[in-house]
């Protein structure tokens, strides 16, 4: 089984001391690539550093819009890419978007933010990852009003609900599941993965966080993909390894690894 862990954090702190025997282990566990989610400038440079030095992590370079006053932003991001473009090994723009969750303030500025890495990511010809939460109506608005903004585009962190799932269907981005498919209270998300078609989908731990209902309350990471897949095939009613290559082909295609 080939498996594409398509977001988590490797440079968070929570690997600072072990990070060497976690990729040992993802191996072993049949992670083939793992696509290291930058969530802010600093963020951003440490997933390329872990992308440069195994050559099994590709690396995401974004300000997620909790970094939103901070004082990052798209001019430092440029100067990043322009830095490290050669080394092929960033994919995507990511993780970027709204939260109206956590971060409810300088909701304008946010969208300002998003708006100018939609065309950041456009203009280099990348992919984007995109952090919607609480905040579907504005998200899509965004997405529909920017002329500039790439034709690949993956929902990491949202409200699976069927008005935004017809939305994604519609315009033939992504969504990647994780963990979180697993616990209770996931009907709707449910429902609306029966129905979503096999070439939308893919996979991701967002590690260290969101550990399936398996190992919750514990630091997550790649491994624990298996437990999502195995969900997923049990909501399409599928056989998992079948499943499973057609995730990492879609995985593959969408970030030209």
């Amino acid at each position: 089984m080939r498996i594409i862990d398509v977001h988590a954090h490797y440079e968070d702190e929570a690997y600072k001391e072990d990070l060497e025997q976690v990729f040992t282990k993802l191996k072993e566990s049949g992670v083939a690539f793992v696509i290291n989610a930058g969530a802010g400038i600093e963020s951003s440079i440490g997933a390329i550093e872990n992308a440069k030095k195994y050559s099994n992590v590709y690396a995401t370079i974004g300000i997620h819009p909790e970094y939103v006053n901070t004082g990052d932003n798209v001019d430092a991001l440029r100067k990043l890419y322009e830095e490290n473009k050669d080394s092929g090994k960033i994919v995507a723009i990511g993780e970027i978007g709204l939260d109206y969750h956590y971060t409810k303030d300088f909701k304008e500025e946010q969208k300002k933010l998003f708006k100018e890495q939609l065309e950041f990511a456009y203009e280099v010809g990348l992919p984007v990852q995109i952090h919607s939460r609480d905040a579907s109506i504005d998200t899509v608005e965004i997405l529909e009003q920017t002329e500039k903004k790439p034709s690949k585009i993956m929902f990491h962190c949202f409200d699976l609900n069927e008005q935004t799932a017809r939305f994604i269907i519609k315009n033939g981005y992504k969504i990647s599941v994780g963990g979180n498919i697993t616990y209770k209270r996931t009907e709707t998300a449910i429902n609306v993965l029966k129905d979503m078609p096999l070439e939308s989908i893919m996979t991701e731990t967002d590690a260290p966080y969101l550990a399936p209902q398996s190992k919750r309350g514990t630091r997550n990471d790649s491994s624990n993909i298996h437990e999502v897949i195995e969900k997923l095939a049990e909501i399409k009613e599928m056989d998992k390894e079948e499943l499973a290559e057609v995730l990492y082909n879609n995985a593959k295609e969408f970030y030209g690894i």
